[in-house]
């Protein structure tokens, strides 16, 4: 899968789905990634997402050792 990685795939995921969310007149698009997923956290926050809250606890409910952190990131689209 790495070598996959910087040919635009994933950009174009993205703007995808922000033309499906703004074509359906949402208000914006909400995703979670986890902590440790520093590549995923850099490339939401290349495509204009900002990070709104942090889950220390969702991922202990599937494994008390865990000590993954949820992100929660946020695209909220301008008022034309």
């Amino acid at each position: 899968w790495k070598k996959y990685r910087t040919l635009g795939v994933g950009k174009r995921l993205v703007d995808q789905a922000k033309q499906w969310a703004k074509e359906g007149n949402m208000p914006g698009i909400m995703l979670e990634t986890q902590n440790n997923n520093v590549a995923a956290c850099k490339f939401y926050e290349k495509c204009g997402f900002v990070i709104g809250g942090f889950d220390f606890l969702v991922y202990k409910g599937l494994d008390i050792e865990n000590d993954e952190v949820a992100i929660y990131w946020y695209l909220h689209f301008k008022r034309e």
